[in-house]
């Protein structure tokens, strides 16, 4: 019986865990369009995936400037552009875009566990969205060849 509330336990927080970093990709990928804004997590200071790995690729110079937009109720235009262009030049985007869709498949293989019914299909229809904000490298690499 632990076993099995265990197992559902662990898939419920990867299924969690896809809807947090799909959100992160969302704030940044979609900003306005998704009337979210692109600096919300950095005003919070939130330790977001995308934070972190920046954080952790990041050389002293490029953590300074993160470390001082994060917290900042002010964030100016300028600040933002520039943590943005850390992000790109360590690929935390990307590299949350990989975490959202590491934690979809799991979700997904348990999802198919369960039996079929009202409940599954939503939640498979999160998952749908969740992979639409996911793009592989390879989708991303399509797109940019398109608008070039």
């Amino acid at each position: 019986m632990k076993k099995s509330r265990a197992k559902r336990d662990c898939q419920v927080t990867q299924f969690f865990m896809a809807l947090l970093d799909g959100d992160h990709s969302l704030d940044l990928l979609a900003g306005a369009a998704a009337k979210k804004s692109v600096t919300n997590d950095l005003k919070q200071a939130k330790a977001t995936p995308v934070l972190l790995h920046a954080l952790a690729k990041a050389d002293s110079r490029d953590r300074r400037t993160i470390e001082s937009a994060l917290g900042t109720s002010r964030m100016t235009v300028s600040m933002a552009a520039r943590v943005m262009a850390i992000y790109r030049k360590h690929d935390a985007i990307a590299c949350a875009q990989r975490l959202s869709r590491e934690h979809v498949a799991r979700s997904r293989n348990g999802l198919a566990k369960l039996p079929a019914g009202e409940a599954r299909e939503r939640f498979g229809a999160i998952l749908d969205v969740l992979d639409h904000w996911s793009p592989s490298r390879e989708e991303l690499s399509r797109a940019a060849v398109q608008r070039s």
